[in-house]
C-alpha cells in the first residue's frame, strides 16, 4: 500500500490518522511477507492513543478528541482491502458479522476461520 504524506499544516486529528494508518498498514505487509495474510486486530487503548502522552480536558493535546481518528486509522490500516473495502463483512450464519450503522462497524466484528469464530470488541466510548 501507499503510505499517506503528513505536510506539516496538519491538524491534530490528521497526524493522528496519517501515522495510525502508515503504522497499521505496514504491520499488516510484514506479516504478509512471513505468510500471515489473515490479521484479525482488536481495538485496544494503546491503538486509540495509549495511556500517555495525551490529556483530558482543555489541554490541546486532548487524546478524546482524536478518538474518531484513531479509530478510522485502525478500521483502514487493519481491517479493509487496498481499495477500502471492509475485510471481515461475512455473514455468521444469518446474522451481520459486525454492528453495522454503529460508529464500531468497522473496529467490532465476528469472523470465522475453518471450525473457530473470533471476535473482536470495540469497547471504548466516543468524544
Amino acid at each position: 500500500r501507499e503510505k499517506l504524506n503528513a505536510p506539516m499544516d496538519m491538524s491534530m486529528n490528521e497526524v493522528v490518522y496519517t501515522a495510525g494508518y502508515n503504522c497499521y498498514t505496514t504491520i499488516r505487509e510484514v506479516y504478509s511477507a512471513v505468510g500471515f495474510d489473515i490479521v484479525l486486530a482488536a481495538v485496544g487503548d494503546h491503538e486509540l492513543g495509549g495511556n500517555e502522552g495525551f490529556f483530558t480536558g482543555n489541554h490541546p493535546r486532548n487524546k478524546i478528541s482524536t478518538i474518531s481518528s484513531y479509530r478510522k486509522a485502525v478500521a483502514d490500516g487493519f481491517n479493509k482491502d487496498t481499495q477500502f473495502n471492509f475485510l471481515y463483512s461475512e455473514k455468521i450464519g444469518a446474522a451481520e458479522s459486525r454492528p453495522l450503522g454503529t460508529v464500531f462497524e468497522e473496529t467490532s466484528y465476528a469472523y470465522r476461520y475453518k471450525n473457530s469464530l473470533f471476535i473482536t470488541i470495540d469497547a471504548f466510548k466516543t468524544a
